[in-house]
């Protein structure tokens, strides 16, 4: 799902437009979803119809740094989340890169917690262990 995430910018790539806005809310509410499931209960605000002037809106613009950091709070601090801007003022394109990455390795640390859920199942758990 997240597959289109960009976490690969260069110094040369300072522009950050509606496009990544759009793109970031949609996998915040992809992984929101993937917490709820799991039992971590975050409830965010996302707009998933950002223009080019809602960047001048900051509140609007910390809100979504604000659902990242929650993301990160609610699950895990995945290593890669102590570089997410803590506001939209420190953002740089190295944040940029780092909002979407740490969104793919929450992904990827659900996805492995899943796959241990049927190790730990009731009949299964200590299979295999020599008493």
């Amino acid at each position: 799902m997240l597959s289109d995430l960009i976490t690969d910018r260069g110094n040369d790539d300072t522009y950050y437009n509606y496009n990544d806005l759009n793109r970031v809310e949609k996998a915040v509410e992809y992984i929101a979803s993937l917490l709820n499931d799991c039992g971590y209960y975050i409830t965010l605000e996302t707009k998933t119809d950002w223009t080019m002037k809602d960047f001048s809106n900051k509140s609007q613009m910390n809100r979504y740094i604000g659902n990242i950091r929650e993301c990160i709070n609610q699950f895990c601090k995945v290593p890669s989340s102590k570089y997410v801007p803590t506001s939209i003022d420190d953002l740089d394109y190295m944040g940029a890169n780092y909002i979407e990455k740490v969104l793919q390795d929450i992904e990827f640390f659900i996805a492995n917690m899943k796959k241990e859920y049927i190790y730990a199942g009731t009949f299964s758990a200590g299979e295999g262990v020599v008493l």
